[in-house]
């Protein structure tokens, strides 16, 4: 097979290889633009290889987070784009990629890992102890409440804006089992993900005054954070009104503080476990405050609290 080196990236040759590597493998449509990278997980010490012949047959990227758990920011890993050249498959490489990749996150003590698997492969994950624990909460509104207000505004969030918005989603996100911290660089990474994907990314004003955003896309509201529960109904009700629609969907469960303003609309809850894949995570660290995810009669029976429902713009 020839001469082979598993470790990280060595310097910017190999970024830019790993880089291709991931366009060539998923980019099948050609279309450069829906691939963007975190910054942070384009740093040598976030990218993995596996060369032969000092040619990266093989990558995964590791991109860091801190993941909201029992009210605490657990050091956590998105390992996205891992992929194989197509010429080197059948060989052994993706094993050694994935224990490879593992151990660093395992040095750099992070605590739990996360990959988002197309369903073809999440049996292969498994392997790395890696679980499925994909929640779809829905809340569908279908109807015009009488609450309104004047004044509120949204506004295309900016990098220049986000700053206003850091606080209201940490301080609602951290209390939602399966948020992530955000700051400001994740906030201008999520800002271009956004423009990619044809997401909607909003500050919302009362008048001057900044009381949260909103994520959407047509009549599915994907995230919200807003500094007040007050302000729940009025938003919902200019949405409803602004866009003419007599219906909304609301991705987000019964703990988001949203449900809990919904007694003067006619709306239904409704919730979709996926356990076999799709989004699947490892635990890297068997201490007591893990248990409940080591667990495995837990791991296939969590259904309350929709314990672990990622934000669209944290998925990976």
């Amino acid at each position: 097979m020839g001469d082979k080196y598993i470790g990280l990236a060595k310097n910017s040759d190999d970024i830019t290889s790993a880089i291709q590597l991931v366009k060539k493998v998923f980019d099948e449509n050609n279309k450069k633009e829906n691939l963007i990278f975190p910054e942070e997980s384009l740093k040598l010490k976030n990218i993995v290889v596996v060369k032969i012949d000092d040619n990266i047959v093989a990558t995964c990227l590791i991109h860091n987070r801190l993941f909201y758990f029992k009210g605490k920011k657990i050091p956590s890993a998105f390992l996205c784009f891992i992929c194989v050249d197509k010429k080197m498959r059948g060989k052994g490489i993706s094993k050694e990629l994935m224990n490879f990749t593992i151990k660093i996150c395992k040095k750099n003590k992070v605590q739990l890992s996360f990959v988002i698997a197309r369903k073809a492969v999440d049996y292969y994950y498994s392997k790395f102890s890696f679980f499925g624990f994909s929640n779809y909460p829905k809340i569908l509104i279908k109807s015009n409440p009488k609450t309104t207000k004047t004044g509120l505004i949204f506004l295309k969030l900016k990098n220049s804006l986000i700053n206003e918005i850091i606080d209201i989603y940490n301080d609602t996100y951290e209390k939602l089992i399966g948020g992530f911290h955000r700051d400001f660089i994740n906030w201008k990474f999520i800002i271009k993900k956004g423009k990619t994907k044809g997401v909607s990314l909003n500050i919302i004003k009362d008048n001057d005054l900044t009381i949260g955003y909103i994520c959407f896309k047509g009549v599915d509201i994907y995230e919200i954070a807003l500094n007040e529960k007050k302000y729940y109904p009025f938003v919902l009700n200019k949405i409803l009104m602004d866009k003419q629609v007599d219906r909304i969907n609301l991705h987000m469960g019964i703990n988001h503080p949203i449900s809990k303003i919904l007694d003067n609309f006619d709306y239904t809850f409704s919730f979709r476990k996926c356990w076999y894949g799709g989004h699947m995570i490892r635990v890297n660290d068997d201490r007591e405050k893990f248990k409940i995810l080591l667990d495995k009669k837990i791991q296939s029976n969590i259904l309350s609290d929709e314990i672990f429902n990622i934000p669209l713009m944290d998925q990976l």
